[in-house]
């Protein structure tokens, strides 16, 4: 028996009042142009319509490590490959193509920053590819600032490689 087995229920269950508060989230949104250090920490294939896997798209979470004071801080990047999600609110025909060559375009620049694995399959990548091939490599990450109604986060407009810049910079 571990430590973590032993008395597992013991020192609170029994005064629970079935209420609990953790805190978390509520983080300010970084400003628009912020350059970070960065690595993808979780990668996977997601799905509009997970029940019938309609049209893929990636999911990545990115984990901030410069400037210090973002440090740890997440970034959740959906990259469209195949376009909007066709029963979105905001949903607009006619401008997937340009969305689809952007996510492309964004997606081939971080494969390449992280050693090019992923081109050299010539097909779609598996999720255990993408993992494999992606997960913990730093590359520079620059933010946008997204807005729907009263919320607001970020937004990744920019990859690059380390060689491209010696320092990490905040907004001008």
């Amino acid at each position: 028996m571990s430590q973590y087995d032993d008395d597992f229920w013991s020192d609170g269950s029994e005064e629970s009042t079935g209420e609990a508060e953790l805190g978390g989230g509520g983080f300010e949104t970084i400003p628009k142009n912020t350059k970070c250090k960065a690595h993808i920490e979780e990668i996977e294939w997601g799905f509009y319509d997970p029940e019938d896997e309609n049209i893929p798209y990636v999911k990545a979470r990115w984990n901030i490590e410069l400037p210090s004071d973002y440090e740890n801080r997440k970034i959740f990047h959906d990259i469209k490959l195949y376009g909007e999600n066709p029963k979105g609110k905001n949903y607009d025909a006619s401008k997937q193509e340009k969305k689809i060559e952007n996510a492309r375009t964004m997606f081939w620049a971080i494969d390449r920053n992280c050693g090019g694995k992923l081109a050299s399959l010539k097909r779609k990548p598996k999720n255990e590819e993408l993992q494999r091939y992606l997960i913990g490599k730093p590359m520079y990450i620059t933010l946008d600032v997204w807005e729907a109604g009263d919320k607001s986060g970020n937004w990744i407009r920019k990859v690059e490689p380390l060689s491209s810049s010696a320092a990490q910079s905040k907004p001008a």
